[in-house]
């Protein structure tokens, strides 16, 4: 992953190192993090954020809805078609950011205020990703730049002759690695994800042992 999901709303960082949060200056809250400091029900404030907005909302991405000029003159509303290659960023997304940005500092380089918020959410940012892929907790959450040179250092880790399982359909970015030093097996693109589960476990299975 080449990014992390920080939840402001239940820091993993001490009560003497919250950030105190500006009062918005109008009834209405300006985003997840300020409704979920405003609630006073005795929910968990996170549960609070999430009731108070419609799903569509929460997933609204930046950009939605702009439009492009086109060649016959006009414009019209833009179809994003490159979610694999550069997916836009979520609301909710550049909402924490904005809310993280005033105490941005080093992480795990700095003695100050600042510099130890940042440190305590980037690490509490593990727990939540943990939770969020159903990782076992002896499992290390890394933070690698994006998609591709994740892949390019699991393939380095690999044993030599390792059996790689992948189908032909996949991009580059995750077939090219996997050829380093390794019994690479490919597999027909499959129909639908129930028969990509089946055949990638049958290949796994025949594959030799070691």
């Amino acid at each position: 992953m080449s990014a992390a999901v920080i939840d402001f709303d239940v820091p993993s960082h001490p009560a003497s190192l919250q950030p105190a949060s500006p009062q918005p200056t109008s009834s209405q809250p300006t985003s997840s993090h300020s409704a979920s400091s405003q609630a006073t029900s005795s929910q968990p404030a996170s549960s609070q954020a999430a009731s108070s907005q419609p799903a569509s909302s929460r997933l609204r991405v930046v950009g939605e809805g702009v439009h492009v000029p086109v060649a016959g003159g006009g414009t019209v509303p833009y179809a994003n078609l490159d979610y694999a290659a550069s997916a836009p960023c979520l609301e909710v997304v550049r909402d924490a950011v904005d809310a993280a940005l005033p105490y941005y500092s080093s992480v795990h380089r700095g003695a100050g205020y600042a510099s130890q918020v940042t440190t305590d959410r980037y690490e509490g940012a593990r727990e939540t990703v943990r939770r969020f892929v159903g990782a076992w907790r002896r499992d290390a959450v890394v933070f690698t730049r994006n998609t591709t040179d994740a892949m390019n250092l699991l393939a380095h880790a690999l044993p030599s002759g390792t059996t790689v399982v992948v189908f032909e359909s996949e991009h580059h970015a995750s077939l090219l690695p996997w050829q380093r030093g390794n019994r690479v097996r490919r597999l027909p693109a499959p129909a639908s994800p129930e028969a990509a589960v089946a055949a990638a476990a049958e290949a796994l299975r025949t594959a030799p042992a070691g």
